[in-house]
């Protein structure tokens, strides 16, 4: 059954700001006494610090509504489980998280639901939950996978999250940290959504916390339909297939990186080609050049030395579709353009890949400038490889990025990274359309 609250204080538009810091009062004295921390944001708003294994999930509240909503429940009995979406209770023996269905579709979702429990969950009855027992007693470990009690659904709603429909709960545990919290919640969703999978067709899985602090855009867009022209640039249709596919690949981050990735491998052999070429140019207008010699035919062949898709290594090609279609100047002003972005790539980038961007480089100095595109087209690189699982080197194997791992959830300012290049790179690479 849904949880309902009072929501008398949206009455035109205004807020109940006397109910507000009443319920505020209540929510930080509870807190005080349980020993959960408080953060006072302003008058507007303040947040409860709820413990999530070692670190906290931040509860925002800024309404009545959201006050009465955390006092209707006894929130101090309840830890998050910080990867996922969800709530557990040592003294309670109770875990439960927010279920999703892996669909694409709300419409399909929905119908899926339907098959698994023969009514809509989106229907004022309600739905009977699945309840499986280890041992046919009251106090054996249960899993029930049905509607969210009103306790998560309060947490789901102060998190910022929409609602659930569906979840799973585990009840007469005996855990006492977190890390057990969590392994028995994957092993038995696992081992439930498998065996569901197999025999019904139906794939579920747990919903996960939101990312947060991260920007995740290459900008916000600002223009009008006024703005719109004719189109008089033409695009490859491979790469722009690809760049619609990284774009509906929302919500699952290795593959919309690896799609925007795949928009740049498109083009390397063009201009890698293009490189080794210039190089090898240069390299015969040396005066000291003599194509009698062996040893001056090999540099010129060491250049021109092609890999399967274009000249050089494949960093090097990348780092070349870098040299050739994105400014220094542009992508230094995408580093900087949001704060988040500017302290993820100052603290927090080790936690996806090892290479740190010169930020401080000014671009006017052309040496700087050309340290920021390699570091980048490094960056790049890495993280392709560890999502594909390749080596970089011979001696080293390369630590894989695992889907739902929390280096995983760290990638959205890189996805933004890679987008803005695709972007530079299909508006680069475009040519004239012609007239018809």
């Amino acid at each position: 059954m849904a949880l309902e609250y009072d929501l008398s204080e949206m009455v035109e538009g205004k807020r109940d700001f006397e109910g507000f810091n009443r319920g505020r009062k209540l929510v930080i004295e509870r807190c005080q006494k349980a020993e959960i921390k408080i953060e006072e944001v302003d008058e507007d708003e303040f947040a409860v610090e709820m413990p999530a294994g070692r670190g906290t999930t931040r509860l925002r509240l800024t309404e009545k509504s959201d006050t009465d909503a955390l006092l209707s429940i006894e929130f101090e009995k309840y830890g998050m489980l910080g990867d996922f979406l969800g709530i557990y209770s040592y003294g309670e023996g109770i875990i439960e998280a927010a279920v999703r269905p892996v669909s694409i579709g709300m419409t399909s979702a929905y119908f899926l639901l339907r098959r698994l429990f023969g009514t809509d969950v989106r229907s004022d009855t309600g739905i009977e939950p699945i309840v499986l027992r280890q041992r046919n007693t009251d106090a054996s470990l249960t899993v029930i996978l049905g509607e969210p009690s009103p306790e998560l659904q309060v947490f789901e709603r102060l998190c910022g999250s929409s609602s659930s429909r569906i979840s799973i709960r585990i009840t007469n545990l005996k855990v006492g940290t977190h890390d057990r919290v969590l392994r028995t919640l994957e092993q038995l969703s696992n081992a439930l959504f498998f065996q569901i999978d197999l025999k019904m067709g139906i794939a579920l899985g747990l919903q996960r916390e939101r990312p947060r602090r991260l920007s995740g855009r290459i900008g916000r867009p600002n223009g009008k339909l006024g703005d719109l022209t004719f189109p008089n640039r033409e695009f490859e249709s491979q790469p722009m297939s690809l760049y619609w596919y990284a774009k509906s690949a929302r919500g699952m981050p290795l593959l919309q990186f690896l799609a925007y990735y795949q928009v740049l491998e498109f083009f390397m052999p063009t201009y890698s080609n293009h490189e080794a070429v210039m190089k090898a140019r240069n390299i015969m207008k040396d005066p000291r050049f003599t194509p009698d010699k062996d040893s001056q035919i090999a540099r010129v062949l060491a250049v021109l030395r092609p890999s399967s898709r274009g000249f050089g290594d494949e960093r090097s090609q990348l780092e070349s579709v870098l040299r050739s279609c994105v400014s220094p100047e542009e992508l230094r002003k995408f580093y900087l353009a949001d704060k988040n972005r500017v302290a993820f790539y100052k603290d927090g980038f080790k936690s996806v890949a090892p290479q740190k961007i010169p930020l401080d480089n000014k671009v006017s100095d052309l040496n700087k400038a050309s340290d920021l595109l390699t570091e980048t087209a490094q960056r790049l690189y890495e993280i392709r490889c560890r999502i594909v699982h390749t080596k970089d080197h011979a001696d080293r194997d390369l630590q894989a990025l695992l889907p739902y791992s929390k280096e995983a959830g760290n990638l959205y300012e890189d996805i933004a990274l890679s987008e803005f290049v695709a972007v530079a790179v299909l508006i680069a690479s475009s040519t004239m359309m012609p007239e018809s």
